[in-house]
C-alpha cells in the first residue's frame, strides 16, 4: 500500500480537527499587518525568551544537524519523505540529525531567525519574508522533475461549475499557510488585481496547515476551493489517481523558483559550505539518490541572482497596498 493511502483515513480527520482549532478565518482585520493566524495550538518563536539549557548546548554543539521542516504536507507524510533525505544529509556531514516539524511557515521562520534550527526547507513567501525580516538567504535549491519551478493551482471539485478564481466569490477557500506564495500570496492578489478586498471577497477562509489538507478540504466538500502547491498537487495525483478526477484546476499561476533550503544567517562559514557540498552531491552515488527520490527531488543547485524574484514582486505588491 502507497504512502498516502496509509494515511488518507487519517487525513480528513486531521483537517477535521485543524479546523477546529483554527477556525474558518475570515480575513476581516488580519490586514494590514503580517499574514498569519495566531492559532493557540501554534508555538510561538517570536521572541527568543527564556532558553533551555539544552537549547543552549545544541546551538553549540557541532555532532547534531538540526533541519525544519515547513508543513508543505501535513506532517505524517512529510515524515516518510524527508526521513531518508535528513539522516543521509546529517550522516555526510559527521552529526546526527535533529528533525523538527513546524505547525506553520511563520514557526520554522522564528526557529531559524532565533537559530532553534541550522536547516529549513522552506516556501518561497518566507524566504522573502525571512530576507526582509532578519536577512535569510536560500543555500540550495531543488530540481524536481527536471524542473526549477512550480506553480499555484486553484482547485475546486471535478463537478464545480466554478470556472476561475472570480467565480469563487462568495464561497469557502482553503490555504496551507498565509505565508504561503502558492496557497494564498497569488490567489490575494489577483484578487486585488481584479478590483476585490481579499478581506471579503470569500464567505470564509479556511487555514488548513498544509496543501495536502487544502486537497482533501476540496475533495470532501468541506470548502469550494483552495490554492495549492503544485509540487504537493502531483505527489498527491501519483499516489492516488482518483484525485485528478475528484478535483479540477481552474487557474494556474506563472511559475516559480522551486522552494528552496535555508540556513540560520548566524551558521558557521565553514559548515555552510559542507552542507551545499555534500547537497550538491547527493544525487551522484546510489544511497544520496534514493533519499532524495524518496523526496521527489532529483538533485539539488545552487540558486542563481533573481531566481526567486517573481515572487518578491507579488510580495512587493502586497505590502505596496497594505
Amino acid at each position: 500500500m502507497n504512502t498516502l493511502h496509509r494515511f488518507w483515513p487519517g487525513l480528513l480527520g486531521i483537517l477535521a480537527l485543524g479546523v477546529a482549532v483554527v477556525g474558518a478565518f475570515r480575513l476581516a482585520g488580519q490586514f494590514p499587518g503580517e499574514a498569519r493566524p495566531r492559532a493557540e495550538a501554534w508555538v510561538d518563536f517570536h521572541s527568543p525568551g527564556p532558553r533551555s539549557a539544552a537549547d543552549r548546548a545544541t546551538d553549540s554543539d557541532g555532532g547534531v544537524l538540526r533541519v525544519a521542516i515547513a508543513p508543505v504536507v501535513s506532517p505524517e507524510y512529510s515524515y516518510s519523505i524527508y526521513e531518508d533525505f535528513v539522516e543521509v544529509l546529517a550522516r555526510r556531514l559527521g552529526r546526527s540529525p535533529v528533525r523538527l516539524q513546524g505547525k506553520s511557515y511563520d514557526e520554522v521562520n522564528n526557529m531559524l531567525r532565533f537559530r532553534r534550527c541550522d536547516l529549513a526547507l522552506i516556501c518561497n513567501f518566507a524566504l522573502i519574508r525571512g530576507e526582509q525580516e532578519f536577512g535569510l538567504e536560500p543555500i540550495a535549491v531543488p530540481v524536481v522533475s527536471d524542473s526549477l519551478e512550480y506553480f499555484s493551482l486553484v482547485l475546486v471539485q471535478g463537478s464545480s461549475p466554478a470556472r476561475s478564481l472570480r467565480d469563487l466569490q462568495g464561497k469557502r477557500f482553503a490555504s496551507a499557510d498565509l505565508l504561503s506564495a502558492s496557497g494564498w500570496l497569488y490567489p490575494m492578489v489577483q484578487i486585488r488585481r481584479q478590483g476585490f478586498d481579499p478581506n471579503t471577497f470569500f464567505s470564509g477562509h479556511v487555514i488548513t496547515g498544509s496543501h495536502d489538507r487544502s486537497l482533501h478540504a476540496v475533495v470532501s466538500g468541506y470548502v469550494e476551493g483552495a490554492a495549492v502547491d503544485s509540487l504537493a498537487y502531483d505527489a498527491m495525483v501519483e499516489e492516488d489517481p482518483d484525485v485528478a478526477s475528484k478535483t479540477r484546476i481552474i487557474e494556474r499561476s506563472p511559475g516559480f523558483g522551486t522552494p528552496p533550503i535555508v540556513a540560520h544567517p548566524h551558521i558557521d562559514p565553514e559548515l555552510k559550505r559542507e552542507i551545499q557540498t555534500a547537497l550538491f552531491a547527493m544525487h551522484e552515488d546510489e544511497e544520496g539518490a534514493r533519499a532524495l527520490a524518496k523526496a521527489r527531488i532529483d538533485r539539488f543547485v545552487a540558486p542563481e541572482d533573481g531566481f526567486y524574484d517573481s515572487v518578491r514582486e507579488l510580495v512587493a505588491e502586497f505590502d505596496s497596498k497594505k
